[in-house]
């Protein structure tokens, strides 16, 4: 994507094939580890406390908050309903820890460091877990503004990577 004008963002041919074809993986690997896990709405790179902070990746679905690492054949999934969470908060920042997301059920709760964009992973997880609360899955009449939403604060992050990929690689030419 190249930004054009204010607020508007270009894809080319290229990217939007690539982009399909994330997606389409993406799609297979939540549905290999989690089953019918519903649509995904936005993944996250991140952390999960546990006995050892184990690096994984977060999938933001319409049925569940997803979570999978695997550290050298030590698989870790956390699948949680939205119906179950009972508060999604910031934790506080400190000096040793990155910031990150609590996830709060009746019985543990689950904390999530090291994203690219805490704010943004914080605003996605709330307004889907508000969404979906006490429901099976997110209904569909939250999906349009919700997935317009989220797709566009996507592009825009896809669009400021590659302006700086490019610029490093232009950085380095010369």
């Amino acid at each position: 994507p190249t930004p054009h004008g204010e607020g508007e963002v270009i894809l080319d041919a290229a990217a939007i094939t690539k982009e399909a074809q994330e997606e389409a993986y993406r799609r297979e690997v939540v549905k290999l580890i989690f089953g019918n896990a519903g649509l995904i709405l936005s993944d996250f790179s991140c952390s999960v406390e546990s006995k050892m902070t184990l690096h994984g990746h977060m999938y933001v679905t319409t049925r569940f908050i997803c979570f999978y690492s695997n550290f050298f054949g030590y698989e870790k999934k956390i699948l949680l309903p939205y119906k179950t969470i009972n508060c999604i908060s910031k934790t506080s920042d400190s000096v040793f820890l990155s910031p990150g997301v609590e996830i709060s059920t009746a019985k543990q709760g689950y904390v999530f460091r090291n994203f690219w964009d805490r704010e943004e992973a914080y605003k996605i997880l709330r307004d889907c877990h508000r969404a979906g609360v006490g429901q099976p899955h997110l209904p569909d009449s939250v999906f349009p503004n919700l997935v317009r939403r989220i797709r566009s604060s996507q592009a825009t992050r896809r669009a400021a990577k590659q302006a700086i990929e490019r610029h490093a690689s232009a950085s380095s030419d010369a």
